[in-house]
C-alpha cells in the first residue's frame, strides 16, 4: 500500500508541475512570431490536440499557413524593395496572423492537457477508493488479530499517507484552476491587443485614403488655367486675379468665364462640400467703395458657378473683404494687381 501511495504522490506532483506551465507573450518580429506559432502547434499536437482540440488545432494551422505565406512574400525580392511603411504594415499583419495561430494552438493544447488531467484524477480517485477498501479490511482484521497494535500503527501510517495524497490532489486542483484563470486572462489580453492592432490598421487605412484624396484635390486644382493654388490649414485656396476674370466694368469677361468653367469642372469632379468665394481689392479708393466692389465681384463669381456651371446653390457662399489680407504690396501697380483677386476656398476633406 505504501508503494501505491508513493506512486499516487508522484502522479499528483507531475500534475501540479504540468498545471504551472504558462505561456509567455512578448514583442516579436514577424519571423520569430511565425516560429513561435509553429512551435505552439507542435506542442499542441504532441499533447494530443488532434484528438481533444481538433477544431482549434485546425484553425491554428490555417492561421499559421497564412502567416507563413505572408512571411515568404515579405522575404521575396519584391517584398524587400517595398517602402518602410508597407514593410511595417506587412510585418504587423504577419505577427497578427502568427499570434492568432499561436492562441488557437495553445487553446488546443490546454484542452488536451485538461482531458489528460481529468483522466489522471479519475485514476487517482480509483486508487483512493482502493486505499479506503484496504483500510476497511485492516480495521476488520484488527478486531481479531493478535497483533492489534502493530496493525493499528500500520493503519495510522496509511491514513497519514492517504491524507497527504488527498492534500496533494486538492493542491493540484487549485493550481490547475489558477492556471486556467491566468491562461484565460492572458488570452483575453491578447485578444484586446489584436483588436487594438486591427483598429490601428483601420485608422492608418483611413489616413492613407485622406492623404490620397488631398493629393488628388491639389493636383486637380493645379490644372485650372490662369489660377494659383495653395494650402491653408485643411483647405486649398484657388486664387484668380481680377484682371483675368472681369472687364473694366466689373462684368465677368469671356476669358474669365473660361477660368470659372475650369473652377466649376474642378468642383464637380472633386465633389467637395461647401466652398467659399472671397473677393479682395487693393487700397486705392475709400474703404466703403472697395468693400462694396469686393462684394459685387464675389457675388458675380458665385452666381456664375451656380447658374452657368450647375453647382448647387447651398454649396457655394460668397463674401467681400475689401482691402483686407493683401498678398503683395500696394505701393506699386504689380502688387496692387495681385491684391485685386478672388479666392475660392475648398475643404481638403469632408
Amino acid at each position: 500500500m505504501r508503494a501505491t501511495l508513493n506512486i499516487l504522490g508522484s502522479v499528483l506532483l507531475a500534475m501540479a508541475a504540468l498545471a504551472c506551465v504558462q505561456p509567455a507573450f512578448a514583442q516579436e518580429s514577424a519571423a520569430s512570431a511565425v516560429e513561435a506559432a509553429r512551435s505552439a502547434i507542435e506542442r499542441a499536437r504532441q499533447a494530443g490536440g488532434e484528438r481533444e482540440g481538433g477544431d482549434d488545432l485546425a484553425a491554428a494551422r490555417s492561421w499559421y499557413s497564412q502567416a507563413e505565406k505572408a512571411l515568404d512574400s515579405a522575404t521575396s525580392i519584391l517584398g524587400r524593395v517595398a517602402t518602410a511603411a508597407t514593410r511595417r504594415e506587412r510585418d504587423e499583419e504577419i505577427v497578427y496572423l502568427a499570434r492568432m495561430a499561436r492562441v488557437k494552438a495553445e487553446t488546443a493544447e490546454a484542452k488536451a492537457r485538461r482531458v489528460a488531467t481529468r483522466l489522471e484524477l479519475a485514476e487517482a480517485q480509483k486508487l483512493l477508493a482502493g486505499f479506503q477498501g484496504a483500510l476497511a479490511i485492516a480495521r476488520e482484521r484488527e478486531a481479531t488479530d493478535a497483533k492489534a497494535k502493530a496493525a493499528q500503527a500500520t493503519t495510522d501510517t496509511d491514513r497519514r499517507q492517504l491524507e497527504e495524497a488527498q492534500r496533494k490532489l486538492a493542491e493540484a486542483e487549485r493550481q490547475r484552476a489558477d492556471t486556467d484563470r491566468q491562461r484565460a486572462a492572458e488570452q483575453a489580453a491578447m485578444q484586446e491587443k489584436l483588436a487594438a492592432l486591427e483598429k490601428d490598421r483601420a485608422a492608418q487605412a483611413l489616413q492613407t485614403q485622406a492623404m490620397e484624396r488631398e493629393r488628388a484635390v491639389l493636383a486637380a486644382a493645379g490644372k485650372i488655367p490662369q489660377t494659383t493654388s495653395r494650402v491653408s490649414g485643411r483647405r486649398v485656396v484657388i486664387s484668380m486675379t481680377v484682371a483675368n476674370l472681369f472687364t473694366p466694368a466689373n462684368e465677368i469677361s469671356p476669358a474669365g468665364r473660361k477660368v470659372l468653367d475650369g473652377v466649376g469642372d474642378f468642383l464637380k469632379e472633386t465633389a467637395v462640400a461647401k466652398v467659399l468665394v472671397r473677393s479682395y481689392t487693393d487700397d486705392r479708393g475709400s474703404s466703403a467703395t472697395n468693400q462694396a466692389l469686393s462684394v459685387k465681384r464675389a457675388d458675380a463669381v458665385r452666381e456664375y458657378l451656380v447658374g452657368a456651371k450647375g453647382i448647387p446653390a447651398d454649396r457655394v457662399s460668397s463674401e467681400g473683404l475689401g482691402e483686407a489680407d493683401p498678398v503683395a504690396t500696394n505701393a506699386n501697380d504689380a502688387g496692387r494687381a495681385l491684391n485685386r483677386r478672388v479666392d475660392i476656398s475648398v475643404p481638403l476633406s469632408e
